[in-house]
């Protein structure tokens, strides 16, 4: 304000700070969500190698681990930006419902619609369940890291049938709280909009994330002269898998447009209104990059094997 030349120059300085600050702290909230992916669901990844008993990934359960134990770092992260948003600290209003008199009928900035979920959307109780999320599932991945190195040392299989139960409870802990943690940190941003459809579809693209990644460190340890028993067959089955889930991305992609067009509720449409009128060609790009790349390029047994086209193909999407 002491170096504006006028009132104009001072309500511009706000508002360009103002939108800095957010987009600055939008950018940070999408890349730890993209880290979490990658690091929670490579631990929920470790968790279904022991429910299913399956014996090809066992080479491969320590690099799940090593991807998971930055889920830490990641709680510190996440933490920050709920803190800060309900404390509207650093230019955070990455939570339009954590705004000041929004669920005060007294107030100029109320919303009906918002008030009306405030046993659910409330900050107490918000920060309250990230603490119990993040519990859980550091919990999990420190038993199962415990567990695997105890059975290097002392051998038998108690300490393998001990992750086994573990990894069931795990899985349904997960399948709970997944589908929460999306409803919380990411639909929540839109809070007028819902779709019970939704944690599956975050599940989807983080699943697809953490199998990129996987197949990333993966390869790069195999450079080096590591992971001596890694061999075609692992790699092909990673490349199905990341296959598979970006197909099944997909499937939950138009599942929840063909749902929302078909019906056309006006609470539901928004979600699509947006992104069609301003953001169509990021929006479809997307879609065809998750699609149409994977089906034209990683459809057959060949190109599942050559290494480089599926870190090409990993990258895009």
């Amino acid at each position: 304000m002491m170096e504006a030349h006028d009132v104009k120059h001072v309500i511009h300085a706000t508002y360009m700070h103002y939108t800095q600050s957010s987009a600055t702290m939008v950018e940070f909230t999408g890349c730890s969500y993209f880290l979490l992916g990658a690091s929670l669901l490579s631990v929920f990844f470790l968790a279904l190698q022991y429910v299913a008993e399956v014996g090809w990934s066992a080479i491969l359960k320590r690099v799940f681990m090593a991807i998971g134990s930055f889920l830490p770092y990641v709680a510190v992260v996440i933490l920050l930006i709920i803190l800060t948003g309900g404390l509207h600290m650093f230019g955070n209003h990455t939570y339009h419902w954590m705004a000041d008199g929004i669920m005060d009928p007294e107030s100029s900035n109320y919303d009906a619609i918002i008030a009306g979920k405030e046993a659910y959307l409330n900050f107490g109780f918000f920060f309250i369940r990230a603490l119990i999320y993040f519990a859980g599932w550091f919990w999990a991945l420190k038993k199962l890291t415990h567990l695997s190195l105890q059975e290097d040392i002392h051998g038998g299989l108690s300490y393998y049938n001990i992750s086994k139960k573990i990894s069931a409870i795990f899985i349904v802990f997960f399948a709970v709280s997944s589908s929460m943690m999306a409803w919380d940190w990411i639909m929540s941003i839109d809070t007028h909009w819902f779709s019970t459809l939704f944690g599956w579809y975050v599940f989807s693209s983080m699943f697809v994330t953490a199998l990129v990644v996987i197949f990333i460190v993966v390869t790069h340890l195999k450079s080096r002269g590591q992971l001596e028993y890694y061999n075609e067959s692992h790699h092909h089955d990673l490349a199905k898998f990341i296959f598979a889930f970006s197909i099944f991305w997909t499937y939950l992609w138009f599942a929840q447009f063909m749902l929302i067009w078909y019906s056309n509720i006006p609470e539901e449409v928004t979600y699509y209104i947006a992104r069609f009128d301003n953001y169509k060609l990021p929006f479809m790009t997307a879609l065809f990059f998750n699609f149409a790349v994977p089906i034209i390029m990683l459809m057959s047994r060949d190109a599942k094997r050559i290494t480089s086209r599926v870190l090409i193909i990993g990258s895009i999407f």
